[in-house]
Order: C-alpha cells, then structure tokens, then sequence
C-alpha cells in the first residue's frame, strides 16, 4: 500500500486482488509467486528454490515529493532443519531501469541462526555494489510484522520502520534507521 505522508499526496491502495497491478517477476522460480485473492504469496516446497521479485506497475514513485509505502507480511513458522532453510519477505524501492542492482530493501526473515524467531534488516545496492547494514533487530517472536519506508524529499532520506507484532494491535511504529539516498554510503 502506499501511504500519503505529511503533505496532501496520491494514496494507492493495493489489497492484492489484482494480478495486473502487478509486473512479471524478476527471478527464479517466477512459478512460485502468485498475487490474487488479497494476498501475495511466494511458495516454495524446497530450500534450494530461490526467491523471486515482483514489481508494481504503477505508480512510478518520484524524487520530487515524500511518499510512504507499508506492508503487512507473514512468515509461516514452519520448522527449520538445515542452514539451508529459511524465509525472507522485502518491501523495497530501486532504480527503475536497475532493479536488480539498486535498490533499498526492509526485510522481515526467520532463518537457521535464530529458528524460533523473526527479524528485521535492511539492504541497500547502488551500481551492483553493497552498502554496509544500517541495522539488524533479532529475536522478534511474531510470525507476522508490519514493514513501512518513508521518503522525504526534502531530506532525500529514507526512514524505516516497522511494526513488530503486524497490524492486528494497531499500528506500533519503530523507527529502525534513516538513510540518505543522495550522498554517502546509501547514495543510489
């Protein structure tokens, strides 16, 4: 969903009931991501699946004015046997015509170094090239989360936030972490 954020903006409601809303994905096994019935969905029946990316088609976020986008998400807590095995969900902005090699991501995981909990990082790429994290909160212990990135114009920043236990008790924002996207280290 994206959010209007300080001042009057678009706002866009996504309920995910709509494929067409939705690009093709990037990635393999584009097989396994499903957008429809108010949910988007990734599914994989093995640890060697790989992940997938999945772009919105509209609207094209601009540089010029502070906007907001907020993500309910889940991670089934399924067992974990091998470091193989694990989940991640990201909510992220790039560079439209570099998706896959400049971006910000906020990502909720449960993975093999902490199996019976959640956590939340963030990962930034300009140019095909890594930033160091910014921040990394473990030992959450909900399957489900709230993700929220805020951009502000004025700043060229981006603010992350998230909501550690989802939605279903209000929302319960943290601020993580602000990066500025124009210069220094997160410079995309």
């Amino acid at each position: 969903a994206l959010l209007a954020q300080i001042s009057p903006a678009q706002t866009i409601t996504d309920n995910f009931t709509d494929p067409a809303n939705w690009g093709t994905p990037l990635a393999a096994p584009a097989k396994n991501i499903f957008v429809g019935s108010g949910r988007m969905n990734f599914t994989s029946t093995t640890s060697g699946d790989g992940g997938a990316i999945i772009p919105r088609n509209t609207p094209i976020l601009p540089t010029t004015k502070d906007w907001s986008l907020k993500v309910d998400v889940h991670v089934d807590p399924f067992i974990i046997s091998t470091h193989d095995q694990g989940a991640s969900v990201f909510l992220g902005v790039g560079k439209t015509d570099d998706l896959l090699n400049t971006y910000v991501i906020l990502g909720f995981d449960r993975d093999w170094w902490y199996p019976d909990f959640y956590g939340v990082n963030d990962d930034v790429r300009s140019n095909g090239l890594d930033a160091p994290g910014l921040f990394n909160v473990n030992y959450l212990p909900s399957p489900d989360a709230a993700l929220r990135l805020d951009y502000s114009a004025a700043n060229h920043t981006i603010t992350y936030y998230c909501d550690s236990d989802g939605a279903g008790n209000g929302d319960n924002w943290v601020v993580l972490g602000t990066a500025n996207i124009a210069s220094g280290t997160y410079d995309l």
